[in-house]
């Protein structure tokens, strides 16, 4: 959905596809932000895979810089968590406009680079206090579409949606954090023998 402008051979050529668009806002309102580093220095622009449209109507596709992302359920998934986190926390997931286009060059970088930094994502799931809530939205907003689960399915077996499960669900979770612990002492005594075996060599 965000293409990532990194030449200014990229940009020329994002410039031309759109100097075909004749309405100024448009054109504005889909013009590439800029990222800056914590350095404050320019990495790169980000603009949102968009088209524009011949006196015909119909998209106008030819020297399109970028490969369009086709409307699909797994868009629909994202678009549900967003709409979730939002209620839940009271905050927008990515700083937004009121017109709900992320409100600066930053902003796009985050949403580019999201499933890239598990601490930072960690944070921002965090804010959720609902636990089944919380689980729900992360299913919902996972990077790759092929791991989101289905909306359809959502409904039909998760804890947020079907409180008599809940209970299961922190059991489950219990469950697999005691497994977590225990593969984790485990790891630690068999690196603690190896140490000690290569020290007796």
């Amino acid at each position: 959905m965000i293409e990532r402008i990194e030449t200014e051979e990229q940009l020329e050529e994002f410039n031309k596809y759109w100097e075909g668009e004749h309405d100024k806002d448009i054109v504005a309102k889909f013009a590439p932000k800029l990222y800056h580093g914590h350095d404050g220095i320019m990495k790169a622009r980000y603009a949102v895979k968009s088209f524009h449209t011949g006196k015909d109507g119909k998209p106008v596709d030819k020297r399109l810089p970028y490969e369009l992302v086709r409307a699909s359920a797994s868009i629909d998934a994202w678009a549900l968590g967003v709409l979730v986190f939002t209620l839940l926390t009271g905050e927008t997931l990515i700083p937004s406009s009121r017109d709900d286009d992320c409100a600066s060059g930053n902003a796009m970088h985050a949403l580019y680079s999201w499933g890239k930094q598990p601490e930072k994502e960690d944070e921002v799931f965090n804010k959720i206090e609902d636990e089944a809530a919380r689980d729900l939205v992360w299913k919902l907003l996972q990077k790759e579409p092929r791991k989101r689960e289905t909306v359809s399915s959502l409904l039909a077996t998760h804890p947020f949606f079907n409180p008599k499960m809940s209970g299961q669900f922190h059991e489950m979770k219990e469950y697999l954090q005691n497994i977590t612990n225990q593969v984790e002492i485990l790891n630690a005594n068999i690196l603690e023998v190896k140490k000690l075996s290569i020290e007796s060599k």
